[in-house]
């Protein structure tokens, strides 16, 4: 019998989960974590690839490496514990950030780290080293407090920094290449809305305050046409919240998930611009906000829905000579001509695969609407060309086609990752496009 067919009756039998044949991959839905080891275990043991779908939109190929089994983590959602003496809060991996966040305010909580895109889940957020717009605060990859991975032989592993520590500088931002995470454990803070305040600068002017704007401010988002001089510089300051406040947002996981099953797509964008978490913070607005709060909250969470970008992050040192190449490179040039450039700050952390390891960081990202037109992706190849070349490296969520030689020669604890991934997957049976390309 074909393994296709022997992995579709065994997940049905003994895990209850959703396989289908699609183009021409096996796909499954669990919705516990037992499902998830039994899945897992069925398909490495039949000799397929497998992979979390929610990791295929950060592939700049995502026709490519989408043979085996793919696994949708969008059915393991919701809370598993609070832990209010430790300030953590663990949750099922397929939790959407706004839903986590959503969930965490009603209990006066906001997520550190968390990153401006609400819709990724906590898996894909984890993976890929996702980013909030808080200057101070390091990526979601480097703010977590633990995170659960289900390993090739189907084993849960927990890995934090005190368990199986030689894991977690690589479990942390793992791009998929040793496990599909199933749980993941944030760090809270007291809950704190955000007031904000839109101002316009030149790009002189703007890269003369960046030292000072990261001392004062928390949240920074500095966008501008490439090829233009003039920005709208986004800035946020944090103020306590009224127990009124957090009470008026307290509700349940179920709810929040049941609502986004029942009026998804633009109902969800609509929600996440109007109350959803700001990046840094995972705070939502104040109600003091000046303006049209639908276009605050969707400016501040990043790029808008369909929209495809990519985004290199630099030394602080470094971020007015790349604008200044930007500059350079897209004025006149028609490849740009769709193109927006938006600009933010990262804090060190120390996980293995980050851009900002060992240092604080600029971020640079080029968007467009798609990547389909091949203008557009001119843009993106020629911007990713000249920050390589400035010393750039790339943020794994967004468009790159950064590969493994890179990687070696610029990245200080690579080695150390890829001796981790191929500890765990020796057979290399997890990945997909980006890690065919960057591990395997």
């Amino acid at each position: 019998m074909a393994g296709g067919m022997v992995l579709e009756q065994r997940a049905a039998a003994s895990a209850s989960t959703e396989v289908a044949t699609a183009q021409p991959a096996l796909e499954t839905r669990p919705t516990t974590v037992a499902q998830l080891r039994e899945a897992v275990r069925t398909a490495v043991a039949l000799g397929h690839h497998v992979r979390a779908v929610e990791l295929d939109t950060a592939e700049a190929e995502p026709a490519a490496h989408t043979s085996g089994v793919g696994i949708h983590l969008g059915g393991l959602r919701g809370i598993v514990e609070v832990d209010d003496e430790a300030r953590t809060a663990t949750f099922r991996s397929g939790t959407t950030i706004d839903q986590a966040a959503t969930y965490l305010e009603g209990h006066g909580y906001s997520m550190v780290g968390a990153p401006s895109n609400p819709r990724l889940t906590l898996a894909a957020a984890v993976a890929t080293g996702a980013h909030s717009g808080a200057p101070t605060d390091a990526s979601f990859s480097g703010s977590i407090a633990g995170i659960a991975l289900v390993t090739a032989n189907g084993d849960l592993v927990r890995v934090t920094s005190h368990k199986f520590p030689h894991l977690w500088g690589a479990a942390r931002l793992n791009l998929g290449a040793i496990g599909i995470i199933a749980e993941v454990t944030v760090r809270v803070r007291p809950y704190q809305a955000l007031r904000v305040k839109r101002v316009r600068r030149d790009l002189a002017s703007l890269l003369r305050e960046l030292p000072e704007a990261r001392e004062k401010v928390d949240y920074y988002s500095a966008t501008w046409r490439p090829g233009h001089d003039g920005a709208r510089l986004t800035l946020g300051w944090l103020e306590d919240a009224s127990p009124a406040q957090v009470a008026a947002r307290r509700t349940s996981l179920t709810s929040i998930t049941a609502a986004d099953e029942r009026k998804p797509g633009l109902f969800t964008r609509i929600r996440a611009g109007i109350r959803r978490l700001v990046a840094g913070s995972s705070s939502r607005f104040s109600e003091r906000s000046e303006g049209g709060v639908l276009a605050e909250g969707r400016d501040v969470s990043g790029a808008g829905a369909g929209a495809a970008y990519l985004e290199y992050q630099f030394p602080l040192y470094r971020g007015g000579l790349v604008v200044e190449a930007l500059y350079e490179l897209a004025h006149g040039n028609s490849a740009f001509a769709r193109a927006s450039a938006r600009l933010g700050m990262v804090a060190r952390d120390d996980v293995w695969l980050s851009p900002a390891y060992g240092q604080d960081v600029v971020t640079i990202a080029i968007e467009v609407p798609d990547a389909a037109s091949d203008r557009n992706r001119e843009a993106l190849a020629q911007a990713e060309e000249l920050f390589i070349f400035l010393g750039g490296l790339p943020s794994w969520a967004g468009w790159n086609t950064f590969n493994a030689g890179e990687a070696a020669d610029v990245m200080p604890r690579y080695s150390d990752f890829a001796h981790v991934a191929h500890d765990l997957d020796p057979y290399g049976q997890f990945g997909n496009a980006q890690t065919a390309r960057v591990v395997h």
